[in-house]
């Protein structure tokens, strides 16, 4: 059935479909327009009392006047086309106002998505293209370009005064700030600010947006609840203008994937609370790759990937109040890992660094500069605390490039000192928080074949000899708390042992039968089974012994 006969035949059944912005457009572009019919309301009023509204392609959309007003989020489906306003997309003709009037228009209409033509060649914009509340802008995959690397700001924020666009740099009333705005999927060139944004609040996003020659990527001034998502600044820079520099009471800051092949990668100052940097990324810069000025609280740095640094990578030399968790950060060639400011600093650090963290490739050649791997520790306030992971013997003392004052606590973490992969477990502690609070903590995985984790077995040749367990557990007959599951193989089969330990007696809980004792060998829990029959001398007891706390 074609779209008119059907349309008919939905009238004719008192059926109204009203086609939004984004069918309108869509079904310009040649795509499949969803068919939806939406039943009339009845309204009393006839159907020459119906009004009509011009649709963005000079079609008429169906409105009835006692519909209920449309949300903010059906509004967001609506799409608006540059190419409608007269942006040309030549590379050649500046498309700011052409841009800024469909933006405009999004805006009075109560929101919506502004989208992007195909071209070949790119948008070219003088700029600013300003960038109120409510309104979404979908390059598609475009590129803009400004005039040159060292000239113009391509996006800010902005508000609407007496029917025009205006920035919000300055304002300070709640009114002038923007909310539910976004920017994405496209690429910026040639300019020297990419995003100049005031206010950028509640629910604001920039994602899947590539830089190149571009001075700095954004400069964001008292930005609250926004997220930056797949976002990347490279080509030539400054080490004084870092290309994400935060500035002024940012706080709830969402970074996720965020990367920077620049001489400075990111900048917090003026008070920074509850920041999320997840997978983010510095490259090649002999500046800071993150640096801290003033008050930052809260912030996390995890999976992080820092390489070819020749600067800092966490600088703190002018903080003030600073807590930091490091979590799973890769640093490969990089000269001063951690600067805390020294004796003379003003900083109260705290926070932790802990064994998740890598250091890659000190002592390594990045051009013409040697990678130290440097943590400049001597602070008088700082209290993170240095977790280093080290396997098999533990070094003497720290390594050279590590310099530390009285207040630095380092720690050298591992779970054992031995030479193989038996002599090293993981960790677990588990929480349990019911009517009877239970933390167990002990040694988890599968152990090796033929080994119980963290015990020596002896099990003699013969035909009913004593198999001894000696285990790594103090023994404590008043306030031992353990937990074993054994299986031991022997000439006749397979036995399974399993229980609990309370001090000095076991509760057993299986059905074998295998006599069991505990006894104090020397301070720590041996475990004796008597009546093994190893005439083979192939017996074997795997399992574990865990201790609970």
């Amino acid at each position: 059935m074609g779209l008119d006969r059907l349309f008919a035949s939905l009238r004719r059944a008192g059926k109204d479909w009203r086609p939004s912005r984004r069918d309108a457009l869509m079904a310009s572009l040649g795509s499949a327009v969803p068919l939806v019919p939406v039943m009339a309301q009845e309204s009393g009023v006839s159907g020459g009392g119906r009004e009509a509204v011009d649709g963005p392609q000079g079609g008429a959309l169906v409105a009835r006047r006692n519909a209920p007003a449309r949300t903010l989020q059906a509004k967001a489906l609506d799409v608006y086309s540059v190419n409608d306003k007269g942006a040309k997309g030549d590379g050649k003709t500046d498309d700011t106002a052409a841009i800024n009037a469909a933006i405009l228009e999004v805006h009075t209409a109560g929101g919506g998505e502004i989208i992007f033509g195909s071209s070949s060649n790119p948008y070219y914009v003088r700029g600013p293209i300003i960038v109120p509340s409510n309104v979404a802008i979908n390059l598609n995959g475009q590129t803009l370009m400004g005039d040159n690397f060292n000239s113009g700001t391509m996006f800010t924020t902005g508000i609407v005064r007496g029917g025009r666009l205006l920035p919000n740099k300055g304002a300070s009333q709640e009114a002038d700030y923007v909310l539910y705005a976004a920017v994405r999927n496209g690429m910026i060139r040639k300019c020297a600010i990419a995003f100049d944004l005031h206010n950028f609040n509640v629910s604001c996003t920039i994602d899947d947006i590539a830089t190149f020659e571009v001075l700095q990527f954004g400069i964001f001034h008292r930005c609250f609840y926004m997220s930056m998502n797949n976002c990347s600044a490279r080509g030539p820079s400054d080490p004084a203008r870092p290309s994400f520099h935060f500035t002024g009471d940012n706080n709830l800051i969402s970074l996720r994937r965020v990367s920077a092949t620049t001489e400075s990668g990111f900048l917090f100052e003026g008070g920074t609370t509850s920041l999320g940097m997840i997978g983010c990324s510095s490259e090649g810069g002999a500046g800071s790759a993150v640096a801290f000025r003033g008050d930052c609280l809260g912030v996390v740095i995890d999976s992080g990937y820092w390489e070819a640094i020749t600067g800092t990578v966490f600088d703190f030399t002018r903080a003030t109040v600073c807590s930091v968790s490091f979590r799973s950060n890769f640093m490969n060639y990089c000269d001063t890992v951690f600067d805390d400011g020294g004796e003379t600093s003003n900083s109260t650090l705290f926070g932790s660094f802990d064994e998740t963290n890598y250091l890659a490739s000190v002592g390594g050649v990045v051009g013409a500069s040697r990678s130290r791997g440097r943590f400049l520790l001597t602070c008088p306030r700082n209290f993170i605390r240095f977790d280093i992971p080290y396997a098999n013997a533990a070094p003497a003392t720290l390594g050279t490039n590590w310099t530390t004052g009285a207040a630095v606590r380092v720690v050298q973490e591992t779970g054992t000192v031995g030479f193989t992969l038996a002599d090293v477990r993981s960790r677990s502690r588990i929480h349990h928080h019911g009517p009877i609070p239970v933390v167990r903590e002990g040694d988890i995985g599968d152990p090796l074949p033929g080994h119980v984790d963290r015990c020596r077995i002896n099990i003699p040749r013969g035909a009913a000899v004593e198999a001894t367990i000696e285990t790594a557990i103090a023994w404590r007959p008043s306030s031992l708390r353990a937990t074993f599951i054994l299986s031991l193989s022997e000439d006749r089969g397979v036995s399974k042992l399993f229980g609990d330990i309370y001090g000095d007696q076991s509760v057993r809980h299986d059905r074998s039968g295998r006599e069991m004792v505990l006894e104090n060998a020397d301070g720590y829990v041996r475990i004796r089974l008597s009546g093994v029959i190893n005439q083979s001398g192939r017996a074997t007891i795997t399992g574990s012994v865990q201790l609970c706390t």
